[in-house]
């Protein structure tokens, strides 16, 4: 179908993108590349899929990464910030579930 269709096209940039930013370092630069992977694939393949499931995974655990970084360096309102989007993210009413 064309709508799934394009949003794998977005998703495959999204992907490169993000893989470029991070392997450059620019980690805090990738994370909304990640975050737009996981609204995409829940458009693809819906929210309960395991595609979902496990970039949910991944960019819970890098927003705590770089939540924790920020931390060191005494960055607390970025911190803050990547902290509530983890939250906002695995709460049950997070903003995955709702449509």
């Amino acid at each position: 179908d064309g709508e799934g269709d394009g949003a794998m096209d977005k998703l495959l940039d999204c992907e490169r993108t993000f893989a470029t930013l991070k392997r450059e370092g620019r980690h805090l630069d990738a994370l909304p590349y990640m975050e737009m992977s996981v609204f995409l694939r829940k458009q693809i393949y819906g929210a309960n899929s395991r595609e979902v499931l496990k970039a949910c995974q991944v960019f819970t655990t890098s927003c705590n990464t770089l939540a924790m970084n920020c931390l060191q360096k005494d960055d607390y309102m970025k911190a803050y910030e990547l902290l509530k989007k983890a939250e906002l993210l695995t709460e049950p009413r997070g903003y995955l579930t709702d449509d």
